[in-house]
């Protein structure tokens, strides 16, 4: 978890060195469009580490659920070769797709134990930037 915050935290200053710079090479016009196409896209690229505080503030939240697949690993920015597992779990016939923070290689990501899939688990996770934070059989 640490990793992928610092991470996320480095490619979020990123974005704001690269938004502080854009008054300096561009007019006012441009500015104002490439400071909302930078923002919109930085934003997007960095929502989790975005609404970190809002989990932190409104606390974590659970549910009962199954383990259907992993899928889509994330890519860290900084440390290169090192990716994030994303689990999907079933509850009440929904889908909920959380990031797993366990920093791999590429060619581990399939060596990891993935929880049993026909087990009740009970999920605990960050709910905004649906960051899983623990799973145990309910």
């Amino acid at each position: 978890m640490k990793k992928f915050l610092i991470d996320q935290v480095l490619f979020l200053i990123v974005g704001i060195g690269i938004m502080i710079c854009i008054p300096l090479l561009c007019g006012p016009i441009f500015t104002a469009v490439f400071e909302v196409v930078v923002a919109i896209s930085w934003g997007y690229l960095c929502h989790r580490i975005l609404l970190v505080p809002l989990d932190l503030l409104y606390g974590k939240a659970m549910r009962d659920g199954y383990f259907v697949t992993q899928f889509c690993t994330y890519a860290c920015e900084f440390y290169k070769g090192v990716h994030y597992p994303e689990w999907e779990f079933l509850y009440e016939n929904k889908s909920l797709v959380l990031l797993v923070p366990m920093a791999v290689a590429i060619e581990e990501i399939h060596k990891i134990e993935c929880p049993p899939k026909n087990v009740k688990l009970r999920i605990t996770y960050f709910r905004f930037s649906k960051i899983l934070l623990s799973y145990e059989p309910a």
